[in-house]
């Protein structure tokens, strides 16, 4: 007995809003890192201005996983607007 067709799931279709999950224990290049947490330069600054530990190696920059969720614990909550 033939079935009708499939219908596709109501409701909004997952948003893949291209963020990742920075682990403890992991260390991300800075590029990556700004991909990641979604940060574009200026706002990478700001971060270190305000504390965020950027650890150099040669040439390169990195960020730590722990000093990422340091700086989120010590960063002040804002309102949320609306």
């Amino acid at each position: 007995m033939p079935k009708g067709p499939r219908t596709k799931p109501q409701g909004k279709p997952p948003v893949d809003d291209g963020l990742g999950i920075i682990r403890s224990g992991e260390s991300y290049p800075l590029s990556i890192f700004g991909r990641l947490v979604g940060l574009g330069k200026a706002a990478l600054r700001q971060a270190r201005r305000e504390g965020l530990k950027i650890r150099q190696q040669g040439n390169r920059s990195f960020v730590l996983a722990e000093d990422w969720h340091e700086h989120l614990r010590n960063t002040e909550p804002q309102q949320a607007n609306g």
